[in-house]
């Protein structure tokens, strides 16, 4: 389970994410949930290998532009590209934060908004965002959410883009 809040201001863009891998119901291990690669950073709640395959193709691959349109069609060319990977017949069901040219958009399979203000996905979203509406930061969101929901975890990772 995950949080993942994103925050974005006249001055930059701040990410960040929870750190807690439960496998089951059991607590595994610690794990890197937001990504940098190619000029696009990505947070991703669902399976861990959906973000790990979804990192994968990022790094040989960029959006042609930074506009809904042009992610959609970006997600489309990762799932011909995941078919022809795995042999899978389905898509992820991950959703994402993805961070491209100081733009950010939320994505859930070819559902891509815009993000403008804040957003969070995840099992803690709900906290992260009430958080965040009420002018907390990305950090203090995290906290919330961790507090109120068994399945967040520190410690957490921030990272912050100048606009």
């Amino acid at each position: 389970m995950t949080v993942i809040a994103v925050k974005i201001d006249k001055k930059e863009i701040t990410i960040g994410a929870d750190s807690l891998l439960l496998r089951g119901d059991v607590c595994d291990s610690r794990c890197v949930k937001i990504f940098q690669t190619n000029g696009i950073i990505l947070g991703t709640a669902g399976y861990y290998s959906d973000l790990i395959l979804f990192y994968i193709f990022c790094k040989t691959h960029v959006p042609k532009t930074p506009t809904d349109d042009g992610l959609i069609d970006f997600m489309s060319e990762y799932y011909d590209w995941m078919k022809k990977k795995t042999d899978q017949k389905e898509f992820d069901d991950s959703i994402k934060i993805f961070i491209y040219k100081k733009k950010v958009f939320y994505i859930n399979g070819f559902e891509v908004m815009v993000i403008k203000k804040y957003g969070a996905i995840g099992s803690g979203k709900k906290y992260a965002l009430t958080a965040l509406h009420l002018g907390n930061s990305v950090k203090e969101s995290l906290k919330v959410a961790s507090y109120f929901n068994p399945y967040c975890g520190a410690p957490f990772t921030i990272i912050k883009i100048k606009r």
